[in-house]
Formats: C-alpha cells, sequence, structure tokens
C-alpha cells in the first residue's frame, strides 16, 4: 500500500447540463453557471433557492441536476456530509435509462467516491467510483475527458492500496483520452500523469517515471501557483529522487511543494501528511532522527484526524514513526506503535509490501532489545515477503536484504557480505 495519501478530484460535466437549461434563466441556470465560474456558495444558494421553489417530483431531470450541483458545491466548500447526503439523493432518484440520467448518476458516483476517499472508506470508495467508469463506458463510450477522470480517480485510488496491476492500465488509459482532448494542460491531465508516474515509481521502473513526472511538473506551471495539484506533481518527482537514493535533488522540491500547500491551506489534510511523510523519509535517510521524528508525528497526527486510529493509513504512518522512535531507543513506544499497526495491516492486506516492511522493522526491534533469535526469523520473513509481493530484483528486498546483513555483519561476516552484493546489485542495475 502506498502510504502517502492524496485527494481525489470532484468534477461535474457542465457542458451537457448548461445546454439542457440554456433557455432558463431561474435559479437553476445561475447555479450551475456559478459553479462553472468557480463561485460556489453563490452556486449552492441558487440551487438551494431552486429546489424550495419549484415543487419538481423525484426523478425529474431538472431536479436530479440541482440536487448535483448542489452536492457538488457543498463539497467544494468543504461540507462533505451534507455533499454525501445529497449524492446518495441523486443516485436513488436519476433514471439510469435516460442520458440525463446516466451522466447524473456517473457524475454523483464518481464525487461520492471522492468523499469516501477522503473519509478511508475505500471499499465503498471504489465500488462508487467503478460504478461511475462502468456507467460512462456503457453509455457514453468511455473515451470523454469525464471518463478519464473517473478512470484517473479509480486508478489512483487503486495507486493508494497498492494494487499497482489495477491502476496502471487505468491511468494510461486517463492521460491518452485526456492528451487527445486538449493541446493544453489541465488539472486532470497533470494530476493523471502525476499518478501514473507515481505507479512507475513504486514498480522501480524510473526510467519510464522519470519522463512522466517532470512532463506533469512542467505542465503544473500551467496552473496557479497555488493550486495543490502542482505540489502533488512536485512530490511525486521528488519521491521519485528519494527511491533513487539522491536526496539533494528531493529536498528542494519538497520545501517547495510544501510551500505551496501551506499557501492553499492545504498542510494539514491529506496531501500536507504526504510531503511530511516524505521528509521524515529523507531525514531519516541522512540519520537525523529527532527531525524524521518530527515530521512522522505530524503525519500521523492528521491521518487519524483524517481517518481514525483504526485506518490503514493511519497504521502505515505508525510504522514511519516506530522506525524513528527505534533509533532514538524510544523502544515502549516504538513497540506499542507497531503491535498496533500490525492487527491492521495484517487484517487488510495479509502477505504484501505493507507487511514486509513491518516485519523488517520489527526485525530490527527485536535486535535491539537482544533477541536475535526472533530478529533473524523477522528478517528472513520480510525478505521473502518482499520477493513475492515487489519482486526479487526490487529496491525494496535490496534494503531489506542490507537490514538484514548489517544485523549478521559480527559474527556470520561470510553471509552478510553476500547479502549485500546482492543488495548493491539490484541498486545498480535500477539506477539505470
Amino acid at each position: 500500500m502506498n502510504c502517502v495519501s492524496r485527494s481525489l478530484k470532484i468534477f461535474v460535466c457542465l457542458a451537457a447540463v448548461l445546454a439542457c437549461f440554456a433557455q432558463d434563466t431561474g435559479d437553476l441556470h445561475k447555479g450551475v453557471a456559478a459553479f462553472a465560474a468557480g463561485r460556489y456558495q453563490e452556486a449552492r444558494s441558487a440551487m438551494e433557492a431552486f429546489i424550495e421553489s419549484a415543487h419538481l417530483p423525484a426523478g425529474d431531470a431538472r431536479l436530479v441536476t440541482a440536487t448535483e450541483v448542489l452536492a457538488s458545491s457543498l463539497q467544494k466548500l468543504g461540507d462533505l456530509a451534507a455533499a454525501a447526503d445529497f449524492h446518495l439523493s441523486v443516485l436513488a432518484s436519476a433514471d439510469g435509462n435516460t442520458v440525463d440520467g446516466a451522466r447524473a448518476i456517473e457524475l454523483a458516483a464518481n464525487n461520492l467516491g471522492s468523499i469516501r476517499v477522503e473519509q478511508g472508506r475505500w471499499d465503498e470508495a471504489a465500488s462508487l467510483l467503478e460504478k461511475g467508469v462502468a456507467l460512462h463506458r456503457r453509455s457514453f463510450g468511455g473515451k470523454s475527458p469525464v471518463a478519464a477522470i473517473g478512470m484517473e480517480n479509480l486508478g489512483t485510488l487503486r495507486l493508494i492500496q497498492g494494487h499497482l496491476e489495477q491502476a496502471v492500465p487505468l491511468l494510461e488509459q486517463a492521460v491518452q483520452i485526456l492528451r487527445q482532448a486538449a493541446p493544453e494542460y489541465t488539472v486532470d491531465l497533470v494530476s493523471s500523469l502525476r499518478s501514473l508516474g507515481s505507479a512507475y515509481t513504486q514498480l522501480a521502473e524510473y526510467s519510464i517515471a522519470l519522463p512522466l513526472l517532470e512532463e506533469a511538473v512542467s505542465g503544473s506551471a500551467a496552473l496557479s501557483e497555488r493550486d495543490p495539484v502542482a505540489a502533488d506533481a512536485i512530490v511525486g518527482l521528488a519521491s521519485l529522487f528519494l527511491a533513487q537514493r539522491m536526496p539533494d535533488r528531493a529536498e528542494p522540491l519538497l520545501r517547495k511543494a510544501l510551500a505551496i500547500y501551506e499557501g492553499a491551506g492545504a498542510l494539514n489534510r491529506m496531501r500536507g501528511a504526504g510531503v511530511l511523510t516524505q521528509l521524515g523519509l529523507l531525514r531519516l535517510r541522512e540519520r537525523k532522527y529527532v527531525a524524521a521524528e518530527q515530521y512522522f508525528r505530524r503525519a500521523l497526527e492528521i491521518l487519524r484526524r483524517a481517518f481514525g486510529p483504526g485506518h490503514v493509513s493511519t497504521a502505515a504512518a505508525e510504522v514511519n514513526l516506530a522506525i524513528a522512535c527505534l533509533r532514538l531507543e524510544k523502544y515502549q513506544e516504538s513497540g506499542t506503535l507497531l503491535q498496533h499497526s500490525f492487527a491492521i495491516q495484517n487484517a487488510a492486506f495479509g502477505e504484501s509490501q505493507a507487511m514486509a516492511r513491518w516485519l523488517d522493522v520489527r526485525a530490527e526491534w527485536e535486535s535491539r532489545l537482544g533477541h536475535r533469535t526472533e530478529a533473524d526469523a523477522r528478517f528472513r520473513e520480510a525478505i521473502a515477503m518482499f520477493e513475492k509481493t515487489a519482486g526479487a530484483d526490487h529496491p525494496l528486498t535490496a534494503e531489506a536484504l542490507l537490514d538484514y546483513a548489517d544485523f549478521l555483519r559480527h559474527d556470520r561476516k561470510k553471509e552478510a557480505t553476500a547479502l549485500q552484493r546482492r543488495a548493491t546489485e539490484i541498486l545498480s542495475l535500477r539506477s539505470k
């Protein structure tokens, strides 16, 4: 699982809605136009007035449209609970056998799906996003920018969950559609390039990831200087450099992204947790454990507020903090964090890269407490699980081999040297 969480986009296909109600000069048309112009409070007021005064039967196309635009306005304004209720109302009342009804269901499913991602309800989010993508393919051909945004949302969720085999095809198709749709860079294209590049980073296909992420960063110049999507692209490129062991190239990018998030008021949300995590990993690599602990602790606090203590993203953040605490000899806190995170990640993923990483950290914890037999077994389990879930020649496997080699160095030097040689070969191969 990718422990760095990110926000998914909401979207409303307004062109068709405006065309349908072009002759309507009342609150409905005003509300749709206000939403299209980014005046979300005005759109909300207009739609509330229309719904209250129209007295239309449930399922009427105008009422469904007004309800969905109201829901999307509330979502943009940050009232996710109220927005979710209205999206659910659209899903219950729209007629999927009509063009307008199918479009409304698609939009509501995608937008509600993005709310469920924000709330950490990922299984429900996946079901909604899959419904939106399938409906667009069935009703509208699945080749429009609206379809691409749905694919990107679903692909990004699969990326967050660590399902790369599902994420990559969706994201590649989204990028292809969005490239053909417009000659200029849009928020949607930049976001899709970033997600696709991040997927290839996790696959350790760095030569594929680099041009995608560089294009995302250069394309983000067309966006507002304070657009969090631009910062997302920068974090994606920085994460690639960290994976390639290039901290000097990563840190300036992370600092730049941090400033953008702060300016956009997004630092204390999921995006903020992502950049704080990357800065913590950078400091961990530099053996600056106090600074790493501070970054990881801030990220964990954000994710606990966003998702609660029992979510997999929270558990991944606990493992990060456990490493920093371990290096600072805070063994009791580190052990508590590992114990809590194990139950969550094991139940959610079973054999996975997330659990392999947990085993590797647990092995170090056992080693530092002098439990060498238990530590040896955990290191071997971690390596075997990384080989199975990431690949025998993946950098994550190499990192685990180096950790085990360090553990064996004092009393099994020959075996340690062989492990280090294998890890070095993997990392050298992947750096080309």
